[in-house]
């Protein structure tokens, strides 16, 4: 959010043209959050029953990282890796912001509804596993 808005007053010292587009950006970053979220806590769960999360987990966001196109076009990337892109949920809500922001066209509903669906399932799985798992966590800790 601070980020985001150090970003905006940038864009309004080179007379960006902010449209009513940009609306979508809180409900982006609503989804982005609770996506994330979601993810965080199904981690969370499992780490006291899998100890290698720990380690894995930060190795598996950085390669999600790298495979997200932030700053190249994902056209240069040879064509047999461009699917690991399109399953990348990252990628599709750094291109969901990128199309408000820079080309200022609207978002991808249907990808909307897709990342709001899997964070559904996503804090679903969490809740099973927490009244699964409630007990063995305990004694676990």
């Amino acid at each position: 959010l601070i980020s985001m808005s150090l970003f905006s007053i940038i864009l309004l010292f080179i007379d960006y043209e902010f449209t009513t587009l940009w609306l979508w950006l809180p409900v982006l970053l609503i989804v982005s959050v609770s996506f994330a979220y979601a993810l965080g806590l199904v981690f969370a769960m499992l780490s006291p029953f899998i100890a290698d999360i720990r380690t894995a987990v930060p190795v598996l966001f950085q390669l999600l990282f790298w495979m997200t196109p932030i700053i190249y076009l994902p056209s240069i990337v040879p064509e047999q890796y461009r699917l690991l892109i399109e399953l990348n949920p990252f990628s599709g809500l750094v291109h969901t912001f990128q199309q408000i922001i820079f080309f200022q066209a609207s978002p991808s509903i249907k990808f909307i509804i897709i990342i709001v669906l899997l964070s559904i399932l996503l804090f679903s799985l969490v809740y099973y596993l927490q009244r699964k798992l409630e007990k063995d966590i305990r004694d676990l800790i």
